[in-house]
């Protein structure tokens, strides 16, 4: 089952911490229309086991919720 969090890992865009002001704030805001960029996380195996399970039981994409803590983090001093 293909979604557009999957598609848009799997072309593994790379950024660089240059860039463009304007560019890093809009993609704080949302997905759409934003060039997206692919992280990779070094995780115990049981660790990132328990989090798909979390994840799947909540009806979310492990993309969706560490965006989300992604955005929780940064705004958290704003």
């Amino acid at each position: 089952m293909s979604n557009r969090f999957s598609e848009s890992a799997s072309k593994g865009v790379n950024t660089t911490a240059s860039e463009d002001t304007e560019e890093a704030a809009q993609a704080a805001l949302g997905d759409e229309g934003v060039e997206e960029a692919q992280l990779n996380v070094k995780l115990p195996k049981a660790l990132r086991d328990a989090f798909k399970q979390k994840c799947k039981s909540e009806g979310r994409t492990m993309s969706w919720v560490v965006k989300q803590a992604i955005r929780d983090y940064i705004s958290k001093d704003k």
